[in-house]
């Protein structure tokens, strides 16, 4: 069960640690968007116009909210699909470093043997979840609201309770469970101590703790 449970840290390292010469140029192609791009495209308006309403621009967590599935629609048995990575936060870098470093991320996830449907996830209606691979169980606890698609996981791992908040996605038949970075790395150091002075997990941990709202993601069908 620790090759379930090390997916996420899995993701958080791949998602803050590409290489040297990627995350040279990750930061030239940022900048240079983030900074010459908005100074080219800068216009003067007159100051005689009317001033014209701006769209509303919901964040993240809004979008989440709104798409929200119900919990008789989560409930059930998920066949793990694939890893990935998201942002739920309003940082520009971080949604481009994040994205150009994906395909990093799933090759790390499939190097550890963890492939499409190489286990199960089920959410009962009693908020028990039971993460199943081969003969072996992790079992723990749920708690979900359908308003806002948080949800909160805690169970008992290598005999240390642990605990980790995210969120909820259902779009087309696909499940995508996202926890927190942060969290889930703090709940993977509890279980597996021997790894809390880690060089590579100390590293990622102060990356993570500069990016709120980096999450591991993991998705599954019925």
């Amino acid at each position: 069960m620790k090759r379930i449970f090390i997916i996420v840290a899995l993701m958080a390292a791949a998602i803050c640690t590409p290489s040297e010469a990627m995350a040279q140029f990750d930061l030239s192609k940022a900048l240079g968007m983030l900074f010459g791009g908005q100074q080219t495209t800068t216009t003067t308006q007159p100051t005689d116009q009317t001033t014209q309403p701006q769209p509303v621009i919901k964040t993240p967590l809004q979008l989440i909210a709104e798409a929200a599935p119900s919990l008789r629609d989560i409930q059930g048995t998920w066949t793990y699909h694939s890893a990935d990575a998201d942002y739920v936060g309003n940082n520009q870098f971080a949604q481009m470093a994040i994205s150009q470093v994906k395909g990093y991320a799933l090759q790390s996830i499939q190097g550890a043997g963890i492939n499409p449907g190489s286990f199960t996830l089920t959410l009962k209606r009693n908020n028990v979840g039971v993460l199943t691979m081969g003969e072996h169980k992790l079992t723990g606890r749920y708690e979900y609201d359908p308003k806002t698609g948080e949800i909160h996981v805690s169970g008992t791992v290598n005999e240390v309770a642990v605990s980790c908040n995210g969120y909820v996605k259902l779009s087309n038949g696909m499940l995508t469970v996202l926890l927190d970075a942060n969290e889930a790395l703090t709940a993977f150091t509890k279980a597996y101590p021997q790894y809390a002075t880690h060089q590579t997990v100390m590293m990622v941990a102060g990356v993570t703790q500069g990016f709120p709202g980096v999450c591991a993601a993991a998705s599954f069908t019925k």
